[in-house]
């Protein structure tokens, strides 16, 4: 946002309503390729079925290797790999080579050894019923021991999504990169040997995986834009020899678009916008009751006042940060005054006003201020 200065014979103030561009990909008539893998234990799936959203009866199966080959149709966007076992994993078309990681679905099936005049139906009954309730996500694996009785243990499901994660961070293979820093730049020599297959695909080669501490915050300047964006705050970027450029936004998994990474700047934080939610709403609007034009002789004084209020439709408290500005004059003719900010803060230098708050889930604020231009009525001047 920038400062907004009055002057005689100025334009209005223009709104715009801007949105996220997000990058469009159409392969329409292309041929997609790819691949689908354990995600557990990083092995090609052979047999599994690739489909389209849209259009389920249009569908492969992957080979011996786990890969297929497949045409996209007209209004596709979405791949849908499946396999019997498996969380099915759907994919945005955005590139001519599409890799599925499928992870095997919450239940395991435990070798069980029959010894000669044992029950197994017995065994099972003589542990006691447990008082937890075990969902269908949740993990019960039997498992024979080496005295033939049966060991029944059951895990909650949040610790079984979390040994995983741990499982597969574990078998990640990363390559061995070692980071020189020179006077103009940083330099990340790949050691690690690798195949590269005469496919006439970009080859990419994963160096590194950071977990960084991150918080989230809506912004709106609705002076501007009448949406509300969510933005992310990542922290202890400075570590991490990052370069300027492009970069791809996941969030929940789910590609949302690419924005331009500038590590250039002074600050502590790197924020990247995750986009609108529509869940919040905010409206600004003049007060026309304390919106006043007075005119006494050569002169003209215009009280202006205005109203915004945001609502919070989501389910869950969250933390607001709204902007809008008062009027910097150019022309020492040209007299403004705050008259009411009973909240938020406001930057001398620059006029713009800040309100950060927590807002409930389905509550309301409303944010008021207001501001007096008196100036020459000879002359032409927007103060709005």
């Amino acid at each position: 946002m920038s400062p907004w200065y009055l002057n005689y014979n100025n334009y209005p103030n223009q709104k715009y309503v801007s949105t996220r561009t997000l990058p469009t990909f159409n392969f329409t008539g292309q041929k997609i390729r790819g691949e689908v893998i354990d995600a557990s234990t990083g092995e090609s799936l052979s047999f599994a079925k690739i489909a389209f959203s849209n259009n389920p009866n249009i569908n492969v199966v992957s080979d011996f290797e786990g890969k297929f080959e497949i045409t996209v149709p007209n209004g596709e966007n979405y791949l849908n790999a499946s396999f019997v076992g498996y969380d099915n994993n759907q994919q945005y078309i955005n590139s001519p080579y599409i890799k599925f990681f499928l992870t095997p679905q919450g239940v395991e099936l435990g070798v069980v050894d029959m010894f000669e005049g044992h029950s197994l139906a017995s065994e099972i009954n003589e542990f006691p019923v447990s008082d937890n309730t075990i969902s269908q996500e949740d993990i019960v694996t039997i498992q024979a021991g080496k005295s033939g009785v049966l060991n029944k243990k059951l895990k909650s499901k949040n610790k079984f999504e979390a040994s995983k994660l741990q499982e597969q961070k574990s078998q990640q293979q990363y390559a061995a990169v070692q980071i020189v820093q020179k006077d103009l730049r940083v330099e990340f020599t790949i050691q690690s040997k690798f195949s590269l297959k005469s496919d006439g695909f970009d080859q990419r080669v994963q160096i590194a995986s950071n977990d960084l501490p991150s918080s989230y915050e809506y912004h709106s300047i609705p002076k501007i834009d009448p949406a509300v964006y969510l933005v992310a705050k990542v922290s202890g970027w400075e570590k991490l020899n990052l370069l300027n450029g492009e970069s791809n936004i996941y969030f929940d998994g789910t590609f949302i678009g690419k924005s331009y990474l500038d590590v250039n700047t002074t600050k502590d934080t790197l924020a990247f916008s995750l986009g609108k939610d529509a869940k919040i709403q905010v409206l600004r609007t003049k007060i026309s009751e304390k919106s006043k034009n007075k005119i006494s002789g050569n002169r003209q004084k215009t009280d202006i006042a205005w109203e915004i209020k945001i609502r919070n439709n989501g389910g869950a408290e969250i933390p607001m940060l709204v902007k809008d500005q008062f009027p910097i004059s150019q022309n020492e003719d040209i007299k403004i005054k705050d008259l009411d900010l009973p909240e938020g803060k406001k930057d001398e230098n620059s006029g713009i006003i800040t309100w950060d708050f927590l807002l409930p889930k389905n509550q309301s604020k409303t944010l008021n201020f207001s501001y007096t231009v008196d100036s020459q009525k000879s002359y032409i001047l927007y103060v709005e």
